[in-house]
């Protein structure tokens, strides 16, 4: 599945569950929650990350505990994470650091405001042929 930007929400896996489901933060929880089971491998962290970074993008909050949880995701995949299919293994790295002050500023009760999403074009060289 393509893979536009180095943003983890910047994939077709993502915006195919985006368009699948409806938001109710709830819903994306259990079901992010449920990716979590069972040795969840690489991919399943990047579309949990993926998942939570779109929906805190468009405004849906999510409980502090959840936030914690993306945290670790997050923190799990800086520092064990092999970025093996990524054209540029660093930028993809930075990005999730950055998306992790994003959770952090919001687990600190910040109020945080967003850009436009990132949306696909039609023509781009796929960052990430895995997905």
């Amino acid at each position: 599945m393509p893979t536009w930007s180095y943003d983890s929400y910047c994939n077709d896996n993502v915006m195919e569950y985006i368009n699948d489901n409806s938001l109710i933060a709830k819903n994306v929880i259990e079901d992010m929650m449920d990716n979590l089971k069972d040795y969840p491998s690489e991919f399943d962290l990047e579309f949990i990350i993926g998942v939570s970074m779109y929906c805190i993008r468009n405004n849906i909050d999510f409980c502090k505990d959840f936030l914690r949880t993306i945290r670790d995701v997050m923190d799990w995949l800086v520092e064990e994470g092999k970025f093996k299919n990524w054209i540029n293994k660093e930028k993809r790295i930075k990005k999730v650091k950055y998306e992790r002050k994003i959770i952090a500023n919001l687990i600190a009760g910040k109020k945080l405001k967003f850009g436009k999403l990132i949306e696909k074009p039609s023509e781009f060289k796929n960052l990430n042929d895995y997905y």
